[in-house]
């Protein structure tokens, strides 16, 4: 407790480890210090000490969860498994977008308002303590979880609405209180009345010194001086037309600098930093949304998705021919193309490369499965580490224990296809997850987490604390799964590189029947013999008939898991004989395909 406590207790004047009183800065018109105040705000009168707001679970890996909503930590060298549960919540009243967690992860926090229909309810569980706070969420909303220190923002008494008034998911802000995290007040400060506190996140500066708060649409954020518990706007950004909104705040690098992340209309982002004043010190444009997870950490490789051919046949139904492609960053020359291998899986692109830059993730087709189990082919999904030096590896799969039985997998195959996949960790090139839930260790071989239970609350990255525990929150709130547009298992392909599909018969036995129409009962037209060379072409009678196909899509990854609908692809022989072939007996071409 005593490592952030500096700050506050400087207004206390009862600390002899407190701050040179020339830290505060200079164009700050000193002011009353309301933290030496003997009693607590009113405000506070909202906020107790309640072990009893919170339900734990400790568990050993393989053992499920019984709770129907809450916070999971596993330690990945131990292997201890921590299960955290705000009590009392009606069913289904809360999910694992409600639980929010302090930087670093030491403090978990749930607010549910009388919006969400049921009795209101909040409260802050302090895992380093294993204590726990409970307020009442029409009072005060929590704006700052921080071990150094908590925010309250009261919520003012609005005619309309009445005490805490909440109208289109905007509630009215009132005054904001500082308290250390066992409850001490610092100070307080009013937002201003045309700041909503629905639309504000809060950090505060390594030095626990500076305080800034900043809405998603706002563009001006909000800078506070702790000690002196005075509040004004921050500098604004050059170019406010070209920004859209505000992604992230947090220490600025400096002891009492803060920092917001902006979103531009070009998808680049620019980091603001500020001073203890408010004045802009340093504005940063980085790289585009999306682009950081396709630079190696080292900065020496860069990853780009690319597409040989994609044709839609219906929602659901795509025959969609990816590649992903690796280069050098120092020589801009390309080193080689994964093909089938897809780097969007989970929430789309992110972390996919290894923590030592030595490797990336790609997602593709099972090489392992059965062909002749068309749905076991259809819907299981493998992950592949691809080396810089162009080497596969085949990643395991989870194991039933930790994700149910084949027919719980298969029932909800839509979450383990697109976001089962494995997320590395950021420090340790030996670790990661998979499904938010999973964790491995390729080193040891060794899977931790829980057993059944809940999905994950996708939105979250389960290594934001580190590698040394995988953190997620459950159950998911019910977004739509969309299927890994990979038709085959991956392969690496070198330079010259092919600009179109080409492909070649394998594992058919005698041979593979090529067929007028992409159905099983259609007219055979060819039989090819492994080794066959084809290459994938549009079916000319369609050309004109608006792509509807007499017998049915060709099913490329429809939602009709269960069904015996084979998957075909339309193809061209070298002689130029055409026609539909299954796809589970086709590969990609190599150099001595004939």
């Amino acid at each position: 407790m005593a490592a952030g406590i500096g700050a506050f207790a400087l207004l206390r004047g009862s600390d002899s480890d407190s701050p040179a009183a020339d830290s505060t800065p200079g164009s700050v018109t000193p002011g009353p210090s309301p933290g030496v105040t003997a009693d607590p705000h009113p405000g506070f009168a909202a906020v107790r000490f309640d072990d009893a707001a919170w339900n734990r679970l400790d568990l050993a890996t393989g053992e499920p969860i019984a709770f129907e909503h809450g916070a999971c930590f596993i330690d990945t060298k131990t292997g201890a498994i921590e299960v955290l549960q705000l009590a009392g919540l009606a069913a289904g009243a809360a999910h694992g977008g409600l639980y929010r967690t302090s930087g670093d992860g030491k403090l978990v926090a749930v607010e549910i308002g009388a919006e969400r229909g049921q009795e209101p309810a909040a409260g802050i569980y302090d895992r380093t303590n294993r204590r726990a706070f409970a307020w009442d969420p029409t009072v005060l909303r929590l704006h700052l979880l921080d071990r150094r220190m908590f925010v309250f923002g009261a919520l003012a008494s609005d005619p309309t609405y009445g005490p805490g008034a909440y109208a289109g998911n905007t509630y009215v802000a009132g005054r904001c209180y500082m308290t250390t995290a066992d409850l001490e007040p610092v100070g307080e400060f009013d937002l201003g009345p045309d700041i909503t506190e629905s639309a504000y996140r809060s950090a505060l500066s390594n030095d626990g010194r500076t305080l800034i708060m900043a809405g998603g649409t706002r563009f001006v954020p909000v800078i506070v001086n702790v000690e002196q518990a005075e509040m004004r706007e921050a500098e604004t950004p050059a170019e406010p037309s070209q920004l859209t909104s505000i992604g992230s705040v947090g220490p600025g690098g400096g002891s009492s600098t803060v920092s917001a992340v902006y979103f531009r209309q070009d998808d680049s982002r620019t980091r603001v930093t500020w001073d203890a004043d408010g004045k802009i010190i340093d504005e940063t444009t980085e790289t585009a949304v999306g682009e950081d997870a396709l630079l190696s950490p080292d900065g020496d490789w860069r990853l780009s998705p690319g597409t040989l051919r994609n044709r839609s046949w219906g929602i659901g139904d795509q025959e969609n021919w990816v590649y992903t492609e690796l280069s050098d960053t120092r020589s801009s020359a390309t080193a080689f193309r994964v093909l089938s291998g897809w780097l969007e899986y989970g929430l789309g692109i992110e972390r996919r490369w290894l923590a030592d830059s030595s490797a990336f993730l790609v997602t593709g087709a099972d090489a392992a499965a059965p062909v002749d189990d068309y749905v076991s082919w259809r819907t299981n999904r493998a992950y592949y580490l691809v080396s810089t030096e162009g080497r596969l590896e085949n990643l395991p799969a989870v194991p039933a224990t930790l994700t149910g039985s084949r027919d719980d997998a298969r029932s909800n195959w839509g979450y383990y296809a697109y976001f089962g996949g494995p997320e590395p960790a950021p420090d340790d090139p030996d670790l990661m997850v998979f499904g938010r839930r999973a964790v491995f260790n390729r080193r040891t071989g060794e899977w931790l987490g829980p057993g059944t239970g809940p999905s994950p609350f996708e939105q979250q990255d389960p290594w934001q604390f580190g590698s040394s525990e995988a953190f997620f929150t459950f159950p998911n709130i019910g977004h739509d799964y969309a299927s890994p547009g990979t038709i085959l298992p991956p392969v690496v392909d070198v330079a010259p590189f092919r600009d179109e599909v080409t492909l070649t018969v394998a594992r058919a036995g005698n041979c593979l029947n090529l067929r007028e129409r992409p159905a099983g009962g259609a007219e055979i037209v060819d039989c090819m013999p492994d080794g066959t060379r084809l290459t994938v072409a549009d079916p000319r009678y369609l050309l004109d008939q608006g792509w509807q196909f007499p017998d049915g899509p060709p099913a490329f990854w429809s939602d009709d898991v269960d069904g015996p609908r084979q998957m075909y692809v339309y193809v061209e022989q070298s002689d130029g004989e055409r026609g539909w072939a299954a796809i589970q007996y086709l590969d990609w071409a190599g150099e001595s395909a004939t």
